[in-house]
């Protein structure tokens, strides 16, 4: 009892420290004089951050460090900034902010942790190992589904094992490279299409001309990544769980390889595709090309895995009506500089067109409810037979043996699915943190849904 009462201040001063630090006040960004920091040393532990947040907040965070006995490192990684770009200096400093904030925030938590070490913690779930792979190309989604799994990393609900593209060539690559250097993620490995599909972005330039950094840029062949990704999980006795939003070249492309089909047979749980017209027809991630429907005929034969399609049922009601995607980034974004805003201008500008009340759903629905609970996304898969032919049409039938399974929505709320998914997707603008709406608790369908469980 004694050892919990002299607990109390040190909690107290923890609670002020880190309401200090998750501070959303644009004071905490306005550090006159204060000299940039690319690593301060604070009692016994590092925190390497690019930015000068270390430097102003040195004193708070000695106030709930100076008693834990563990060391522990944190890394925020640098922003990316390419010489030729416009984004104003102002900008990159509070993205810089943000990211030491976020490495100073992890500190705290950690000493909490270790101050609470005597009392019962409910255990975590543990978290998904993801690989996500994305044609990052035609469409604005795929930047959006980028952003999704990247703030999933972040909250610690996946561990983000690399992502790919499908697209060929590099400069897909390096602009996913790009958005991960803006979101702080910069040593996320990347997969290049050993198999790729010629395409063209409107978005490819701008972003990698803002954000791209040689720091942690570590380029792999495809299938190589996803072998390396796949005997870690095996190392760890784990399982990877494979998230697709483009075509399934780099998956065809690993199962022909000559281990990659044992590792993917032994090490992988399940394989999220985004893609299938229900109950029939032509989709783009399966029939845009012939090397499409090729490997989209030969993953849905040969694969030895489940197989979960997101088709158009899980963002389109009876109605007709579509969750849609990056609206409140646009409206959020004061300085209209992230990368989800400038690959949705360019692509207005493109196609002449306005995109301020979003995009359609598509990859961001696929990758939110892959990486979170079925009870969090209020989803769930159904087994069905899933058939794709060598011209691309596919046809889901519930009157023939299940090879696969469709997931599709518990409600038909269209409008808490998109507050929930657009949670995740402003959480990556500098300046902002998760909203508390993220979460399955306040849903009014969840206590009718679920009546044995407590929200």
């Amino acid at each position: 009892m004694k050892k919990n009462l002299m607990l109390i201040p040190a909690v107290l001063v923890l609670v002020f420290a880190y309401m200090f630090i998750t501070s959303d006040n644009d004071d905490m960004y306005n550090a006159a004089g204060a000299e940039t920091a690319e690593e301060t040393t604070i009692t016994d532990r590092t925190i390497s951050v690019s930015g000068d947040a270390a430097a102003v907040r040195e004193q708070q965070v000695i106030s709930v460090s100076a008693d834990a006995a563990a060391d522990v490192k944190i890394t925020a990684a640098p922003v990316g900034r390419a010489a030729n770009s416009t984004i104003p200096d102002e900008v990159y400093e509070k993205i810089r902010e943000q990211n030491a904030a976020r490495a100073l925030r992890k500190l705290a938590l950690y000493e909490a942790l270790q101050a609470s070490s005597d009392e019962e913690e409910e255990e975590a779930p543990p978290k998904i190992n993801m690989v996500v792979d994305l044609d990052y190309d035609t469409d604005v989604d795929d930047v959006v589904a980028l952003r999704i799994a990247a703030q999933l990393h972040r909250y610690e609900r996946i561990r983000l094992m690399g992502v790919m593209a499908s697209s060929a060539g590099e400069q897909p690559c390096q602009c996913m490279h790009a958005q991960l250097c803006h979101d702080g993620l910069s040593d996320i490995p990347v997969g290049m299409a050993r198999n790729g599909i010629v395409t063209g972005s409107p978005y490819w330039k701008v972003i990698t001309d803002n954000y791209f950094s040689m720091y942690g840029y570590k380029l792999y062949d495809s299938v190589e990544l996803y072998k390396k990704a796949i005997r870690e999980c095996i190392a760890n006795d784990e399982k990877l769980r494979i998230v697709t939003t483009g075509y399934l070249t780099n998956i065809e492309a690993l199962l022909k390889d000559p281990q990659g089909y044992a590792l993917v047979k032994s090490g992988v749980e399940s394989i999220w595709i985004t893609g299938g017209v229900y109950p029939k027809g032509y989709d783009h991630n399966l029939a845009h090309t012939e090397e499409a429907m090729q490997a989209a005929n030969y993953v849905s034969l040969a694969s030895p895995v489940p197989l979960v399609y997101s088709s158009q049922l899980s963002i389109q009601n009876e109605a007709e009506d579509v969750i849609m995607v990056g609206g409140m980034v646009l409206a959020s974004d004061t300085y209209q500089t992230d990368p989800v805003t400038l690959s949705f201008r360019a692509y207005e500008k493109r196609n002449n067109t306005s995109l301020s009340s979003g995009r359609f759903a598509w990859d961001p629905f696929c990758v939110w409810a892959a990486g979170l609970s079925p009870e969090e996304t209020l989803t769930h898969t159904v087994p069905i037979n899933m058939t794709v032919a060598t011209n691309g049409w596919n046809e889901f039938s519930y009157e023939k043996s299940a090879n696969s399974s469709l997931l599709l929505r518990d409600t038909e709320d269209l409008a808490w699915y998109t507050a929930q998914i657009e949670a995740w997707d402003i959480a990556g603008i500098s300046g902002y943190s998760l909203p508390s709406y993220a979460f399955i608790i306040g849903n009014p369908d969840y206590e009718a849904l679920h009546p044995d469980e407590e929200p």
